[in-house]
Order: C-alpha cells, then sequence, then structure tokens
C-alpha cells in the first residue's frame, strides 16, 4: 500500500456487500488503471485521514470538539473489534449522535466495507464515483488518507 491512499467507504458504515455485488465491482474496477482492492471486515472499522486530521464538529450546532473527549469516545465506542456507533450525548449541546455523523474536518469515515487504491492525486473520477455507488446501492464517502 502506498503511503497515500484512497478509501471509498458506503455511506452506510454496515454494508457488506454480498458475492454478487463483489463481482459487479470487481468487473467495474477491471476497466480503471487503478490498482483497487475490496477490503472486508467483521465489524465496522475506522478509516482515518492520516496527518491529515483536523478537527471533530457537532453535526447540530458545529461547534468543534475537544479531540480528548473525541478520543475517549472512540475508546468507549470500541469493543475490541469494532465500533458500535451508538449515539452519544455531545459535550456542546447535548445531541445525540453517533461517531459516524460527526463533522470531521478532513473527511473520515467508519465501515465494514472499503475500496482502496493508491492516491493519484485529485478527486476520484466523478463517473467512477456514481457507478460503484449504483453498483453498491448507496452514495460513498471519499476519504484520503495521508501517512
Amino acid at each position: 500500500m502506498s503511503l497515500h491512499d484512497v478509501f471509498l467507504l458506503p455511506a452506510d458504515p454496515q454494508l457488506s456487500p454480498d458475492a454478487a455485488t463483489n463481482a459487479r465491482l470487481r468487473d467495474r474496477l477491471a476497466h480503471e488503471p487503478l490498482a483497487a482492492r475490496l477490503l472486508h471486515h467483521d465489524h465496522v472499522q475506522f478509516f482515518d485521514c492520516g496527518e491529515g486530521f483536523e478537527s471533530v464538529a457537532c453535526p447540530r450546532c458545529h461547534a468543534e470538539i475537544a479531540l480528548e473527549w473525541w478520543g475517549e469516545t472512540m475508546d468507549r465506542d470500541h469493543d475490541g473489534a469494532g465500533f458500535a456507533l451508538a449515539p452519544h450525548a455531545m459535550p456542546c449541546c447535548g445531541h445525540g449522535a453517533a461517531l459516524n455523523h460527526l463533522v470531521y474536518r478532513i473527511k473520515q469515515g467508519f465501515g465494514r466495507f472499503a475500496i482502496t487504491y493508491p492516491d493519484p492525486g485529485g478527486q476520484p473520477d466523478p463517473h467512477l464515483l456514481a457507478d460503484l455507488a449504483g453498483i453498491l446501492g448507496c452514495r460513498l464517502i471519499v476519504v484520503h488518507r495521508h501517512l
């Protein structure tokens, strides 16, 4: 894996494609000059942006959340195998929100499934994103990870 990767995550972090959908994804990706891989996990994982991490904010009031609180909440939400994505009371306004609903400045995401490939620079081809989202039946979250 390169030091710069792209993760394409289903907006639904619980989505795990079946064998037929995996085959359709592989067929579509075979037409791309990308060394794409399909990642499957039994439990929800966190796909971070690496060095680009900036901040996290409340999805309701948009107040910035202290990284100490976020880190402690990440630890509480993780059961040793994956994330529960349970609602947590925001420290700013008390609104209940799961970790995957927080506003990450520099996009990050959660999921049991991801498509990953070395980052060629720039944004993924919108036609490719639309095709893959159509195959999966949901929108995709794009995470650029820089290590």
